[in-house]
């Protein structure tokens, strides 16, 4: 019937389009497992150095294995890396660009190793990232851009990291940044005003750096801890940290401040 030859003949190319198609999906999948195998294989050539924690590692020297069974990796259904873990000083040098390619990472732990160099413009792109966490390194240079997903920023005690808080880390669209923690570094510049109106901000952690000028004018505040020790800050202690009900962790000395110890902290027994 012509009807029906017309009907079995358009039906071909469907068939096979849609073969192409699982095809190309297939292969995409596989691409991209390739290319963070990759990744994972440059930053254990280039950082992984000899130490005592080694061994914890020694998986990572198998380049033909599956890397989502690596210690430290952990990868979701797709296989994709979402969490990357390598403490213990087993890692030094300096952060390969290339890790901005593991575009599904949630979090990543490189503390107490000694990496050192800048940190790269790679968490931009990364915007499944929730967590940061840097600290007890000797990285230097000013802060990157951090992308909005992130809720935990953990930098401390990178001795050589400077520049200032930048204002945008406080503000739209970092509306889910909960915990920062750069203490122990070399930030420099004032305290940025836009840290009142930082909806999730709960901890602040910005101790023994090189901050100046004033704490700033909040008129609320969510945050549960709030360390400001160590630094050059000066004016009087505001009112509002002690309105801040939620507040349970104060550290202010070894500052510049200066006027009448504030009566409030007497009716605050709970501030540590």
């Amino acid at each position: 019937h012509p009807l029906s030859t017309v009907m079995q003949i358009s039906a071909v190319p469907r068939t096979i389009l849609l073969l192409v198609w699982i095809q190309c999906i297939s292969y995409t999948s596989a691409d991209r497992y390739d290319d963070e195998h990759a990744i994972l294989s440059e930053l254990y050539e280039t950082t992984i150095r000899e130490s005592d924690s080694l061994y914890q590692y020694s998986d990572w020297a198998s380049a033909s294995s599956d890397h989502c069974y690596w210690a430290g990796i952990v990868c979701n259904d797709e296989r994709r890396v979402i969490h990357l873990k390598i403490r213990k000083g087993v890692m030094a040098g300096t952060i390969p660009v290339s890790l901005g390619g593991l575009t599904e990472l949630q979090d990543i732990v490189f503390t107490g190793n000694y990496l050192e160099g800048t940190i790269p413009d790679i968490f931009s792109s990364m915007l499944s990232l929730a967590s940061i966490d840097l600290s007890s390194n000797y990285l230097n240079g000013v802060l990157p851009p951090i992308p909005p997903s992130v809720d935990s920023l953990i930098l401390s005690w990178n001795a050589r990291l400077s520049g200032s808080l930048p204002d945008g880390l406080f503000s739209s669209p970092h509306n889910v940044l909960r915990h920062v923690d750069i203490s122990s570094c070399a930030l420099t510049g004032t305290l940025p005003l836009a840290l009142c109106s930082a909806p999730a901000l709960r901890n602040l952690q910005v101790g023994y750096n090189q901050l100046t000028g004033s704490i700033p004018e909040c008129t609320d505040s969510p945050l549960f801890a709030l360390e400001l020790h160590g630094n050059k800050l000066t004016g009087t202690i505001p009112e509002w940290i002690g309105l801040a009900g939620g507040l349970w962790s104060l550290a202010l000395d070894n500052n510049l401040f200066y006027g009448t110890y504030p009566t409030w902290l007497q009716t605050r027994p709970n501030i540590a």
